[in-house]
């Protein structure tokens, strides 16, 4: 019996458990979510220019 991996689904709110040789296609269906870096933080400016500017002024 296969090790479980838990994986983020974008179809799921929660990780699942699958078997590695799923991970590989779910990943090829482009349905995993990469939960090694969090996607706000990529996309949002970093918060500590704009909050020092406001602190300052």
């Amino acid at each position: 019996m296969p090790d479980l991996v838990t994986v983020r689904v974008s179809m799921f709110a929660d990780p699942i458990q699958v078997p590695p040789d799923e991970v590989e296609a779910l990943r090829s269906q482009g349905l995993l979510v990469p939960d090694l870096e969090p996607a706000p933080a990529a996309v949002e400016p970093p918060p500590t220019a704009t909050s020092t500017k406001k602190d300052a002024s």
